[in-house]
């Protein structure tokens, strides 16, 4: 029978039941974020097939609905409920004649809580006032979510009846919307279990106060500026990007803590601590806790992209708020006698002081610092600490792996005249900083970021010749070489240089490589016949990765037994791998060099070049004696890496006087090969 055609009249009319027959039921249930059910949410079918709604419905008292469908697969049930972010998922098959049920609840304001009303009393907006008085949810939207610990507040703009523009990003720039900096608003939220303790965010904060009895949080300020990549840029808690790709003039993004995922060793200074608040106008930041690292010290980070998308360097504040529990509790002083304050900013390896204004209010100590460049920053505070005998003793860091260099003023000149004669434009010093930023893979290039703006697009060809900092570029012939001294024998360089103009200006160091050059040993031996008196080593690797504070370390040893258990029975091993015997160790190895990693493992660093430097009256006596070299790779445990390296024809006669370490200022031999890994 067909579905227009009854039983009892040849198709002439359709009959109730038959009709009924011939169509499908969905039923389904709309809920809150917070598991209440909703009645008087709008659910909307769509047929994909065809594009287009073909059923409509209204939640009832107990948040179900149905709706009747023809048969199909290939529907989409969204439902919404007044500005809280909508619920969407796939229908099941339907077939005519049956009754189907949806296979999940659609749950509304997950990712924007709604706004109070009679139906969601708790768990939702309860107002959000500006300049203007009430701000009408057709201009803004508070848009509140929970995750875990946190719950994040952002107050966005609306267009067309949406906080998202066409590419899905969220509308965070207010100031299209005629507010500014300048604006103030009072918002409050009403919470059911969400206790907040701490607040933090992008935004200048007048105040902010979680009653426990009506369970309304009001937060009262203002909008800051900031600079935001895009996804899939990011900033994380290791790094961020260099430059923005966006420029907002006026943002307020916050999210309030409740510190349920602090570690249990926090647990005295997370209720000391119930109250406080870190404002900034930075894209990643963190809580602050206590770390060991530096003593009675309170650790937070903030992070941003190093440059505006203008080019300009991006500075950031922040006002920490530390009520008067923790200074009490933690510090044993007031807040009346918390004026002086001690401040480490760490970016990568790079540690400095920083001034801080220490201003004590009502319940506390607000910190300010208003004045800082970004990239990763993280922030170490604690009370200054007086000395008893006035004697301090500065301790030099030890040279390490840096990616932000720093340009003495009397270098910028020669740096802007250097890039302006190659870019044929003017060019503004913006920053006194480099940065260093490594591929995203072995062997790509490390781009450097210049701290200065010029001519976009511009011609990047000729001669570039300057040095800045620890930084140096040199071109001979037509071709540009890179160097980067981080001291102590460690280097990253480059012999394809290449300059690129994005507003700001960037060097990109093709196949690049860190080179680890320790200083040469100078060594005697009871044997003349096979006396080393000098051992040196150098090395070149690729690299997927430089970690800021990370050192190579090199231990030279004569004696194989002083680096390595069981080596003639490991030589022996090494030298089967190429048909080779294995002499006497103790005549025939000249030395071994370990290379100690700090900061820096294996997985950072790809396939490496050694160069192995020893006296030439023991090359030339192993050599006369008809025996072949090799280098010798062990890995990090000690075991051998067969096969070796055969490296007798690349050996090659240097005159290494240089070190005055080297007792025997004669003639050296270097020998060089190359390793996976």
């Amino acid at each position: 029978q067909d579905c227009n055609d009854s039983i009892d009249n040849d198709g002439d009319s359709l009959i109730d039941e038959d009709a009924v027959a011939c169509s499908a039921v969905l039923t389904g249930t709309v809920k809150y974020q917070n598991g209440d059910v909703i009645s008087g949410a709008s659910v909307t079918v769509t047929d994909g097939d065809i594009n287009a709604t073909v059923a409509t419905a209204t939640s009832d008292s107990s948040g179900n609905f149905s709706v009747t469908l023809a048969s199909g697969s290939n529907y989409t049930v969204t439902a919404s409920y007044g500005v809280a972010s909508d619920a969407s998922a796939s229908a099941p098959a339907v077939s005519a004649g049956t009754s189907v049920a949806m296979g999940s609840t659609l749950t509304v304001g997950q990712t924007a809580w709604a706004y109070c009303d009679s139906v969601i009393v708790s768990d939702c907006v309860q107002s959000v006032t500006g300049p203007g008085g009430a701000v009408p949810t057709s201009t803004l939207r508070l848009a509140p979510s929970l995750s875990g610990s946190s719950l994040t507040l952002d107050l966005l703009g609306v267009l067309g009846g949406k906080t998202n523009d066409d590419s899905g990003n969220r509308l965070r720039d207010l100031s299209p919307f005629g507010f500014s900096t300048s604006s103030s608003f009072t918002m409050k939220v009403l919470f059911n279990t969400f206790t907040p303790k701490g607040l933090f965010g992008m935004v200048d904060l007048t105040s902010w106060n979680f009653d426990s009895s009506s369970k309304v949080l009001t937060i009262v300020g203002k909008p800051t500026s900031a600079s935001f990549p895009i996804s899939p840029n990011q900033c994380s808690p290791s790094s961020c990007v260099t430059q923005a790709d966006i420029d907002i003039g006026a943002v307020m993004a916050m999210m309030a803590d409740d510190f349920s995922s602090a570690p249990a060793s926090a647990a005295d200074f997370i209720n000391q601590f119930d109250g406080g608040y870190i404002t900034t106008n930075a894209n990643y930041f963190t809580a602050p806790l206590p770390d060991d690292s530096i003593a009675n010290s309170l650790k937070f980070d903030v992070g941003a992209p190093h440059l505006k998308k203008s080019g300009v360097v991006n500075t950031g504040f922040f006002k920490l708020f530390i009520p008067s529990a923790v200074i009490e509790g933690k510090w044993g002083i007031s807040a009346l006698e918390s004026s002086n304050f001690d401040v480490n900013v760490s970016s990568g390896s790079t540690t400095s002081a920083s001034a801080l204004t220490a201003t004590p209010v009502s319940g506390g100590l607000v910190l300010e610092n208003s004045n800082f460049e970004y990239s990763v920053n993280t922030f170490n505070v604690r009370p200054t600490e007086s000395s008893d005998d006035g004697d301090d003793i500065e301790v030099e860091p030890e040279p390490a792996l840096d990616t932000r260099g720093t340009v003495p003023l009397s270098e910028v000149k020669s740096l802007e005249n250097a890039l302006a004669n190659v870019l044929g434009g003017e060019v503004q010093f913006v920053s006194n900083s480099i940065e260093l930023i490594p591929g995203d893979e072995l062997g790509s290039p490390l781009r450097v970021a210049l701290p200065v703006i010029g001519p976009v697009g511009a011609d990047t060809q000729g001669d570039l010749n300057f040095s800045v900092g620890n930084l140096s570029v040199v071109t001979v012939e037509g071709e540009r070489t890179a160097a980067v001294d981080f001291g102590d024998g460690m280097t990253v360089t480059s012999s394809d240089v290449q300059v690129a103009t994005e507003g700001a200006i960037f060097l990109d160091l093709g196949e690049p490589r860190l080179n680890f050059d320790p200083p040469p040993q100078a060594v005697s031996s009871s044997d003349a016949a096979w006396a080393v008196t000098h051992m040196g080593a150098s090395f070149a690797m690729e690299f997927e990765a430089l970690p800021d504070g990370a050192r190579l370390d090199a231990d030279f040893a004569q004696e194989l037994e002083n680096l390595i258990t069981g080596p003639q029975d490991k030589l022996a091993q090494l030298g089967d791998s190429v048909g080779a015997e294995m002499g006497d160790i103790a005549a025939d190895v000249a030395f071994a060099v370990s290379v100690v990693k700090s900061g820096i493992t294996n997985a950072d660093l790809g396939d490496t070049t050694v160069s192995l430097t020893v006296n030439k009256e023991w090359f030339d006596t192993k050599t006369a004696e008809g025996k072949t070299l090799f280098l010798a790779k062990f890995d990090d445990a000690g075991e051998p890496l067969p096969p070796p390296v055969e490296v007798t024809g690349s050996c090659f006669s240097s005159d290494d006087t240089s070190d005055d370490t080297v007792e025997a200022a004669g003639v050296t031999v270097v020998c060089a090969g190359s390793f996976t890994g």
